[in-house]
């Protein structure tokens, strides 16, 4: 029978040293064959898919991790992981290989102990026992929430830093994004993301004086979930921005009703809009200054006096705006039933000029 747990565990070990193999690969042009303890291929850059045969092999000793054997004219060195201990073997038994063998166990095992099995346990490439045994080796506090920081390319690696120098976080790169950990929350308040997310945007754009774009995932004990809120922040930044929102800090929550906008055939999004889109709608989706006006006043629980405050505008010319407003879609959206529909429809026609 498989062993099911042993096969994931496998998979999981292949794609974590496969990225770092192909790199020293290409640098080096070494062949480098890593084996678990029980003698099974756990990646490989040649050809290489048979198992090694530890029986005669154990008596070896190791000097600092390795073992240059002149014979066989091959190295050997251990790889520490917090999966456990692997076996790399290279070709050569001179002193070059032995620094080889030095500097690949240092790549593999120490560089993917920390930033790259972030970025895995993110990506979801890890059982979730793994990321416990990860968490416990690293003595990660419980309760994490999942972060995701675009900025301006030019500062993106300054921010990186910035964020990594905080107390009680977890900072990697993600593609074009920074992917912030922050450990040790607490899980039952409900506010708690949007006023983390909120201070860090203040202090990244005190620090830098450039704007960024945060969104927050929902809250998780366990730290096997982080992958979750890591898939939600992103998820919510990305919507945002493609929305054009006009704010700088997002829950994956406000946009809920985008997603599923964007989820819908284009057939379905084009028979809804039918329904409201007259062309004097569409003017005033159109028109930048009455869709901020619009935005802002939902933004605002539909507050004219906040609503005025912000936007630096006269009560009487906000009223003048929401009738307008109400005049060209039939929407009153000083009601609460109108407000949602008024939402709905700036999402489908935002979504069907993207089609």
């Amino acid at each position: 029978m498989t062993n099911v747990g042993f096969c994931d565990k496998l998979i999981y070990v292949k794609n974590k040293f496969s990225r770092a193999l192909e790199i020293i690969k290409q640098k080096t042009a070494l062949d480098i064959d890593i084996y678990d303890k029980n003698g099974h291929i756990a990646a490989t850059t040649s050809q290489n898919e048979k198992n090694f045969d530890f029986v005669s092999f154990r008596a070896q000793k190791f000097a600092n991790g390795v073992y240059a054997d002149g014979k066989k004219k091959l190295t050997y060195f251990l790889i520490s992981t917090f999966d456990g201990v692997f076996l790399g073997i290279i070709g050569g038994a001179d002193a070059v290989s032995k620094n080889y063998a030095f500097m690949i166990a240092n790549i593999v095992g120490g560089n993917l102990t920390l930033n790259d099995d972030i970025k895995s346990i993110l990506l979801d490439e890890y059982s979730p026992q793994q990321i416990r045994n990860f968490a416990a080796k690293h003595e990660i506090v419980p309760s994490h929430i999942v972060f995701s920081v675009c900025c301006k390319e030019n500062i993106l690696q300054k921010v990186l830093e910035e964020l990594k120098k905080a107390d009680g976080g977890t900072a990697v790169q993600i593609g074009g994004k920074i992917a912030y950990i922050k450990h040790g929350v607490d899980p039952e308040s409900p506010n708690a993301g949007r006023e983390i997310a909120q201070l860090l945007y203040e202090n990244i754009k005190r620090k830098f004086f450039e704007e960024v774009h945060i969104g927050f995932g929902s809250a998780v004990k366990d730290f096997a979930d982080i992958g979750k809120s890591f898939v939600e922040s992103a998820a919510a930044v990305d919507t945002a921005l493609d929305a054009g929102s006009k704010n700088f800090v997002y829950s994956y929550k406000d946009f809920l009703l985008s997603k599923i906008v964007c989820d819908m055939q284009k057939n379905a999004v084009d028979a809804h809009l039918s329904t409201f889109l007259t062309e004097e709608a569409r003017e005033i989706f159109e028109d930048a200054d009455m869709m901020e006006t619009a935005e802002q006043f939902l933004a605002n629980s539909l507050g004219v006096s906040q609503t005025s405050r912000i936007l630096y505008m006269h009560r009487n010319t906000l009223m003048y705006r929401l009738d307008k407003i109400q005049r060209a879609t039939g929407l009153n959206i000083r009601s609460f039933d109108d407000a949602v529909t008024f939402q709905l429809v700036k999402l489908l026609y935002l979504n069907s000029k993207k089609r």
